[in-house]
């Protein structure tokens, strides 16, 4: 009994110890980790992909009252650490509720800034500032005569941005406060979730499979999604254009007289955030170009999210799939100029789900 009254005695009374001695560790305040588990492989893999992370923390008047930023360099990794936690201290957060919110890339956001292509850009908040104003929004074009809004890729995909709150980890859309309390040490986590995303698209022709070329088709994704509030929900702010970064074609010989039997053309996009189940809300378009014959209009949300049935065990929603998912691909198969069926497949499954065109009479 005495022996369990004094260990009770000392954790209470430990942040107090430590003040004494400022070399022990830890200190009071409010510890933050950060946890990237939200996606289709349910791992953790914040330290493996993330290279920099801003966090903001608001009052409960939605006023931001701190903000901090760590970033991985090529001498000193903190992120890559297991175990990672961001500090702050009882001077810098003083007793109080607290909301919280981090931005993620895969590098340091001024080498992001210098490189090619369009960006993803949030203003840099001053302390005061409200809640609301915090929202992330990509480059875009002048509006072209479609009305649309070019994304310039330059070759290049776009950054991999991840936006984190505090959350409950048992419901990904319910947020959860950190609560600091006087004299303790206060836990908190931020689970990130990736809005960026890959399409990889190849197309073939049936009957003349050797008579196909990149430069035949015009790839298009049509959508809205611009603009993240700080709620990471997409606002509309002009119908973006995003068109593939990279394009290429592959062929199949024949050993035996080197002929050609079957070529390939290949398509890389990438994208932001997608919403499930607005009407006509990211449209996915497939053109030849020789004459502007639409040969394929979808959807994309929709045909995205029907792969989630390689994952029934856990139930996931259209929109809960949607945003742990990040890497798709379609196969199309021309008969003509006509698509006769497409194999949907996603990146860490030998999954496929072939997807047939008919006309029902």
């Amino acid at each position: 009994m005495a022996i369990t009254a004094l260990v009770v005695l000392a954790t209470t009374s430990s942040c107090e110890a430590i003040k004494d001695d400022e070399s022990a560790k830890p200190t009071c305040g409010l510890y933050v980790n950060f946890v990237y588990d939200y996606n289709v492989q349910r791992a953790d893999m914040f330290k493996d992909h993330v290279g920099y992370v801003k966090l903001y923390v608001f009052d409960s008047s939605d006023k931001l009252v701190a903000k901090r930023v760590e970033t991985n360099t090529a001498s000193l990794a903190p992120l890559k650490e297991y175990g990672y936690q961001m500090h702050f201290t009882e001077s810098e957060l003083p007793p109080g509720t607290y909301r919280l919110v981090a931005l993620g890339f895969q590098k340091d956001y001024d080498d992001c800034l210098k490189a090619a292509g369009a960006k993803y850009r949030s203003d840099d908040l001053n302390i005061g500032a409200s809640y609301n104003q915090l929202k992330v929004r990509l480059d875009r074009g002048e509006a072209n005569a479609e009305g649309l809004y070019p994304v310039s890729n330059q070759s290049v995909s776009l950054d991999t941005l991840w936006v984190g709150r505090g959350r409950n980890p048992e419901n990904p859309y319910e947020e959860q406060m950190a609560t600091v309390k006087v004299n303790e040490i206060t836990h908190a986590t931020v689970y990130m979730m990736r809005d960026m995303k890959m399409l990889n698209v190849t197309v073939r022709q049936i009957d003349k499979p050797a008579e196909i070329s990149d430069q035949d088709y015009e790839l298009r994704i049509e959508y809205p999604n611009g603009l993240l509030d700080c709620s990471n929900d997409v606002v509309e702010d002009g119908n973006l254009l995003y068109t593939p970064f990279a394009q290429w074609t592959t062929q199949t010989v024949n050993e035996a007289d080197n002929t050609v039997e079957q070529k390939t053309a290949h398509y890389d996009l990438s994208f932001n955030r997608m919403v499930y189940g607005a009407q006509n809300y990211g449209v996915f378009r497939l053109i030849r170009k020789s004459d502007g014959k639409e040969i394929g209009r979808f959807n994309l949300p929709s045909l995205l999210a029907d792969a989630r049935s390689a994952f029934d065990m856990y139930s996931y929603s259209q929109q809960e799939f949607l945003d742990r998912e990040y890497d798709y691909r379609l196969d199309f198969y021309l008969k003509g100029d006509t698509w006769k069926y497409m194999d949907l497949k996603i990146s860490i499954l030998s999954w496929a789900k072939r997807i047939q065109n008919e006309v029902l009479q």
